[in-house]
């Protein structure tokens, strides 16, 4: 059984190769290169994962049982985000 990703975002950082989206990872699995979606009020975003950070050190795979998370997305401005939008797998 596949569970889908899914993580709803709690703070957003500007970095020079895109946003960094921290959250606890709600459900599934996510990794460096999956193309996933952010879902805001303002629509719904495709972006793809470039880094996993946990309590800094830079992951390849992340889970639920990593806690708290911070990915950094491609395709998608820092600006463009909001706490509490939900990033899940397409």
């Amino acid at each position: 059984m596949n569970v889908q990703f899914k993580m709803t975002i709690a703070n957003i950082y500007s970095l020079s190769d895109g946003p960094s989206l921290t959250g606890r990872i709600e459900s599934g699995i996510v990794q460096i290169g999956d193309d996933l979606q952010i879902v805001s009020s303002n629509g719904i975003y495709p972006v793809r994962v470039i880094g996993i950070e946990a309590f800094q050190k830079s992951l390849k795979i992340a889970s639920s049982e990593n806690g708290l998370v911070g990915i950094s997305v491609s395709g998608i401005d820092a600006k463009s985000v909001k706490n509490r939008d939900v990033l899940r797998s397409v």
